[in-house]
């Protein structure tokens, strides 16, 4: 909400400085992959609650709204998306679209939940560790293509 009714101001203020903050969410990438490379994971699931799984939703919900690269990212792809369409004119037009990105995250959680709940049993310890490693390396190679690409673009 607060993104797309911000929009503007945000949007300036991210046009600024979208150098200073490519090089640094290109290291926050590339320090999270690494730190997700090195991580075991646990097979118990410690800190997940047997009888429903309550506390899973409210740690998402936080984990997702401080986040500052998902925050970034939302206003970036607002931005773009609002100035491809001619703007945001009305209040109407910047609810629907605030509805439009909450209706997609949802489906999209409620969707990987499900995956995760079919498939939940199948992942080992070995496996988990081999989906950090993946993971972990693709993100280290997304901070260094952003970051090479942004000294690039700066210096050339």
């Amino acid at each position: 909400l607060v993104a797309t009714f911000g929009l503007t101001a945000i949007s300036d203020l991210i046009q600024e400085n979208k150098t200073s903050l490519k090089l640094v969410g290109g290291l926050l990438l590339v320090l999270f992959g690494w730190k997700l490379f090195q991580t075991q994971p646990r097979a118990n699931g410690a800190g997940v609650d047997d009888d429903g799984h309550h506390w899973v939703i409210p740690q998402t919900f936080f984990l997702t709204i401080t986040n500052p690269g998902a925050v970034l990212g939302l206003f970036a792809i607002l931005g773009s998306v609002t100035s491809a369409f001619g703007g945001i004119k009305s209040y109407t037009e910047a609810g629907l679209l605030v509805l439009a990105v909450m209706g997609g995250s949802l489906l999209w959680w409620v969707m990987l939940a499900r995956i995760i709940a079919t498939i939940r049993h199948k992942l080992t310890v070995e496996r988990l560790t081999a989906i950090n490693r993946i993971a972990g390396l693709s993100l280290v190679a997304f901070g260094v293509v952003l970051i090479g690409q942004t000294l690039i673009t700066k210096f050339s």
